[in-house]
């Protein structure tokens, strides 16, 4: 009877080990712990488009970010990615995505009354569903990410 019950209290510490050390989140399929070298593409909604128009906003690209509206492509610099099987996570996709370097200005106006809005460093959050980065008008900086 004592070997089992050595053996029970074995089993038990294993589990309560076990338990302790896992922190309850599922472990991903798939991690990338480094992006770089493709690009993300972002359709604008077509109201964000028909106000740009009706301010008579000019948007054009900063560093390697290409714009033909409604589609802007931001280069990749960094950050990472976790896949998790379906039902595991809620996204099954989570992680950064970084745009470092690249943006998008919005020019409305001319001359003495040309003002300009600067959107860059992109960060895309993909468990959040946020995207942040700098917000500058005429060089003055209105956020900081």
């Amino acid at each position: 009877m004592r070997a089992l019950t050595k053996v029970w209290a074995v089993v038990a510490v294993g589990v309560l080990a076990a338990a302790c050390s896992s922190s309850g989140k599922p472990s991903p399929q798939h991690s990338f712990g480094s992006l770089t070298g493709k690009s993300t593409t972002l359709t604008l909604a077509p109201t964000f488009v028909q106000s740009l128009a009706k301010l008579g906003a000019a948007p054009t690209p900063i560093g390697k970010a290409q714009v033909a509206i409604p589609k802007l492509t931001f280069p990749i610099t960094g950050g990472h990615l976790d896949i998790y099987k379906s039902g595991d996570a809620t996204p099954p996709v989570q992680g950064v995505v970084d745009h470092r370097g690249s943006g998008l200005e919005l020019t409305v106006g001319q001359g003495k009354k040309k003002s300009a809005i600067d959107l860059k460093n992109l960060v895309i959050d993909l468990g959040a569903k946020t995207m942040s980065g700098d917000v500058t008008r005429s060089g003055t900086v209105l956020f900081r990410d």
